[in-house]
């Protein structure tokens, strides 16, 4: 999934760049922020996940949780069993070893909004670094990105508040 359109692209970046080269830098922007999460952001959200003792840790909070599906008997999972908030998903008993667990994520519009801000500023320094943007100056203002691997992890830091925190188990 790409976060960005080619259009918006175009029109928040003045380039040379022929179309072909910033359609290739925005899928592979895309799939830097993909990684970086873990997973794409869909709509139902659908993933298997091995539970850590009685919790499960989401990629993204959950908005509704529409089934849990024990994966090896193909049974769903009695909801009164277990109970979300935001990411978690806690049992009062064990999980199956490996749950399909389908939801729809919380502010999904604005995740995609965050992404796309995210994607914006990862492929303006890509094209930056390639020396394909024009530079902006207007009075003493300059736009110019001194350290892009430095800006690059700064952008991609603005991921972390997406997924949070999730604890360690301990072995």
């Amino acid at each position: 999934m790409d976060y960005l359109t080619l259009a918006a692209l175009k029109e928040r970046v003045k380039t040379s760049l022929p179309d072909t080269a910033l359609a290739s830098i925005i899928s592979e922007e895309s799939a830097a922020i993909t990684l970086r999460l873990g997973a794409e952001p869909l709509d139902p959200m659908v993933e298997d996940l091995v539970p850590a003792g009685s919790t499960i840790w989401l990629t993204y909070p959950a908005a509704a949780i529409t089934s849990v599906l024990d994966v090896a008997a193909n049974a769903v999972v009695d909801p009164s069993t277990y109970t979300s908030v935001g990411r978690v998903l806690v049992t009062t008993g064990t999980w199956p070893k490996l749950v399909r667990v389908t939801y729809a994520i919380a502010n999904r519009l604005t995740l995609l909004s965050l992404l796309e801000g995210v994607c914006l500023d990862l492929c303006r320094l890509a094209i930056t670094d390639m020396g394909g943007e024009a530079l902006e100056q207007i009075g003493d203002y300059r736009h110019d990105a001194k350290d892009v691997q430095a800006e690059r992890q700064k952008v991609l830091a603005r991921l972390n508040t997406l997924r949070g925190i999730q604890p360690g188990t301990a072995r």
